[in-house]
């Protein structure tokens, strides 16, 4: 099979079949925030699209949520059949168990990706993130290897999708996949897997204050250790973009770690029309915001890795700058991998002092917020850039101070790029660095121009690409409103507007961008449709209480009919809800109560009893 075939397929089915009759258009109506206890359960909406066309005749369809499968579901058939759809699974394939001797069942479905092949066979690439809870209730966060599903899927007359087949993948190639994050598919026929969340290499190196390195400092890497040993630089083997090829009986084959691509919490990569220039996100507080270049187009194997410095121009919202891009370096995934296999260790790269001092440099990145004073020892600056591409960004003069950068989204026509700023705080959020702005625990959502002109780095050497961002600036409609006190319910953020934006996806035919939250400041977290022309946001799904939105994607027309994929995660999660709603919710569907931290889904939005080839843009002038 031909992969760049198979990949380009589906690409090609996202893309509307012909131009929109001309004065046709599409709107969704508002899913209320008022719903019973039982609808805040489930995923929930009363959302309509309408349907105008060109002689104002107007058509109206409902939109309905159908799941493909949930997480501790059983795989009735297959290499996996009789383990849990969620279920983790060892280098051997075989599922892991926790203490108490019961299966391990991932809760947290995110990253889709759908793809077909060449003889129109779907399927649907879904990563598994992490794992909330043990058989016993103790958290396994971040705990094990990861997998992804590739699920075969069949198209109904209808329009609705039919599971006929299922498979894990665990990437033993490149020794286990670490809390794998959003999916991209690639024009060049591959799939790439985002690992967020990097362990702590100085933590590895150094431990804690007063404590032991190694697995005393990071004892649940044991667990990768178990399935995938290793001797050396074990935390350099983690927190990069993962490459893979999906076979032609649907299962992913091999596997390749772009070190080049750089180390840090990757959430979400977007590929430039190019196919050379790419952005990356960095789910972390203190977080940066990355760009490569790459040697050669739909080949990631060598690149020039760059982080933006924000130079701030207001402070209104929540705020507008000027980006200049920062030089890390230039290397490829064989070089940057040799020197993994060679053993470094962060004391290698890095001197450490535990004040200010002479020589030193005062950076503060990542979850742990405290400032670090760091020297670069010397001929160090390539195994600093890609494999502490955080710390060397903050160490010659980028910004590291972006909240929780999460999902992005890519606007071809207009050139603009749109990020998720979970939430505008730390590091953004005071009176210091290249961020001074108030802080909004609920977040934001940023519309990043690639506009710059003739842009340089930091040593005055062009940038070869035309998709270099040169400006970005919150868009006021997707900025979250904080409350002082919570309403009846628990709510802590204004419920007709989002909070925490996290996974983000844009329909360039309808010109809407759907955004959906990873927030405990919702009772239950939204997805929403914003319509970039008109400003009108509307809300259309809720999903459980206590569940987040994942694995956000668009397919415009795939033979006919509109999807929105999304899954929701550990489903009953500790969140906003009052104690007395709890209660009140569990009263009110006894399977919610019993599916906390358990009964995940995956499924999509599909618009209801509409024939195929309905929506505007499959409609040819």
């Amino acid at each position: 099979m031909n992969m760049q075939q198979t990949i380009l397929l589906i690409l090609f089915s996202l893309l509307p079949l012909a131009v929109a009759e001309a004065g046709s258009s599409i709107a969704f109506t508002d899913t209320p925030s008022q719903m019973t206890a039982g609808e805040r359960t489930y995923p929930y909406t009363s959302s309509r699209i309408k349907l105008t066309d060109a002689a104002g005749k107007i058509s109206e369809y409902s939109l309905r949520y159908q799941h493909l499968y949930y997480t501790d579901d059983i795989v009735p058939s297959g290499l996996f059949a009789g383990q849990f759809f969620g279920g983790l699974i060892g280098a051997d394939g075989n599922p892991l168990k926790d203490k108490a001797g019961k299966e391990i069942v991932s809760d947290v479905p995110d990253g889709n990706t759908l793809i077909m092949d060449e003889q129109g066979q779907i399927y649907l690439m879904s990563h598994f993130e992490y794992v909330s809870k043990d058989s016993t209730g103790k958290s396994l966060f971040r705990n094990y290897p990861m997998f992804s599903a590739i699920t075969s899927l069949q198209q109904q007359r209808d329009g609705n999708l039919k599971v006929s087949a299922f498979d894990k993948h665990q990437y033993r190639e490149t020794g286990g996949i670490w809390t794998p994050c959003l999916a991209t598919a690639t024009a060049w026929g591959t799939v790439l897997s985002d690992e967020e969340f990097e362990p702590d290499a100085r933590l590895w190196a150094m431990g804690r204050p007063g404590g032991k390195a190694q697995l005393d400092a990071i004892p649940f890497m044991q667990h990768y250790l178990n399935e995938y040993p290793v001797t050396t630089s074990v935390p350099y083997r983690y927190g990069q973009m993962i490459e893979a090829r999906l076979g032609g009986k649907g299962q992913l084959e091999g596997g390749v770690r772009h070190y080049s691509l750089g180390r840090f919490s990757h959430e979400k990569i977007l590929v430039m029309p190019d196919q050379r220039t790419f952005y990356m996100s960095d789910d972390r507080d203190f977080a940066g915001f990355f760009m490569a270049i790459a040697d050669k187009a739909g080949d990631l194997s060598a690149n020039t890795l760059y982080a933006v410095r924000w130079d701030q121009t207001s402070g209104s919202a929540a705020g507008r700058a000027d980006l200049q891009w920062i030089r890390l370096g230039h290397a490829t995934d064989a070089e940057i991998n040799k020197i993994v296999e060679d053993g470094i260790s962060f004391l290698d790269i890095f001197d450490t002092a535990p004040v200010p001092a002479i020589g030193f440099v005062t950076v503060r990145t990542g979850d742990g917020h405290k400032r670090e004073y760091l020297r670069l020892k010397p001929g160090m600056e390539t195994a600093a850039a890609f494999l502490e591409s955080r710390r060397y960004a903050a160490y010659i003069g980028a910004t590291t101070e972006f909240s929780k950068p999460e999902g992005m989204a890519f606007n071809l026509a207009d050139k603009k790029i749109y990020l998720a700023m979970s939430n505008v705080v730390a590091g953004m959020a005071n009176d210091h660095g290249n961020i001074r702005l108030d802080e909004i625990v609920s977040g934001a959502v940023y519309e990043v121009a690639l506009n710059a002109k003739r842009p340089e780095d930091q040593f005055g050497d062009q940038i070869g690409s035309q998709w270099v961002a040169g400006s970005m600036h919150s868009i006021p409609a997707l900025t979250g409103v904080d409350r002082a006190v919570a309403d009846k319910w628990g709510n802590t953020a204004d419920v007709n507007a989002i909070a925490n934006p996290d996974n983000l996806s844009f329909s360039p035919s309808s010109r809407y961008l759907f955004i959906g939250e990873d927030t405990g400041k919702h009772v239950n977290n939204y997805l929403w449709a914003w319509h970039i022309d008109s400003g009108k946001l509307v809300r259309l799904l809720s999903v459980p209480a206590g569940a987040e939105i994942g694995g956000l994607q668009v397919v415009e027309n795939l033979n006919g009919f509109m999807y929105i994929f999304c899954n929701y995660q550990h489903p009953g999660g500790k969140g906003a809800a009052t104690d007395a709603l709890e209660l009140t919710m569990a009263e009110a569907n006894p399977d919610f109560d019993r599916g906390r931290y358990r009964h995940a889904g995956i499924g999509y939005l599909i618009v209801e009893s509409v024939a195929p080839g309905k929506l505007p843009w499959m409609q040819e002038r």
